[in-house]
């Protein structure tokens, strides 16, 4: 049997992880910048690596935001903190509560607490469309950024790509808020 601080880290992580599906930047439909000229002989080793290895891009979004995602994250770990269920339903976004319905989400997000969670911030790539896939339903959700975030409580870490897309300038979270209406 899982114990109350592991059941709530899993909880919380499960429901990060469930963001990722599907895999912040450019919008969906290419770059606008030109194609790289052909080498003009071989390369060293260095060089072709570096090629090789994709670099986040930062952020281009027509859309100014209230916080970034880092701000957003910092706000979402002080919810788990103090089980601040209203901040983490408000920010559920729309697409969630379209699936599980308002009263299971609120349900859900009364029931997150992890008084020791620590959440991390690394790379935040492009926006981006990913497929919300969760209890055999998938949908695709567009500009959103995208940002892998390590969770951390009771000395367990995890790391999990999650998404975010804001709606009136202000970040909402994707998670599984139990079974589909």
């Amino acid at each position: 049997m899982i114990g109350g601080r592991w059941a709530g880290f899993a909880v919380l992580a499960s429901g990060l992880a469930l963001t990722t599906i599907g895999t912040v930047g450019t919008v969906a439909g290419g770059s606008s910048q030109p194609p790289a000229a052909a080498p003009q002989g071989p390369e060293p080793a260095e060089k072709q690596r570096a090629a090789r290895t994709p670099k986040p891009r930062p952020v281009e979004s027509e859309t100014r935001l209230a916080e970034d995602p880092e701000e957003f994250y910092a706000l979402f770990e002080t919810a788990f903190r103090t089980n601040d269920a209203a901040f983490l339903f408000d920010r559920l976004h729309p697409t969630v509560l379209a699936r599980y319905g308002e009263q299971q989400c609120r349900d859900y997000s009364a029931s997150l607490s992890q008084p020791d969670i620590e959440v991390d911030v690394g790379a935040v790539t492009e926006v981006e469309s990913f497929v919300y896939d969760t209890d055999g339903i998938k949908e695709t959700v567009s500009d959103a950024l995208r940002a892998r975030v390590r969770l951390s409580s009771g000395g367990v870490s995890q790391t999990q790509r999650a998404h975010l897309v804001a709606i009136d300038e202000v970040l909402h979270w994707f998670t599984d808020c139990g079974d589909p209406e």
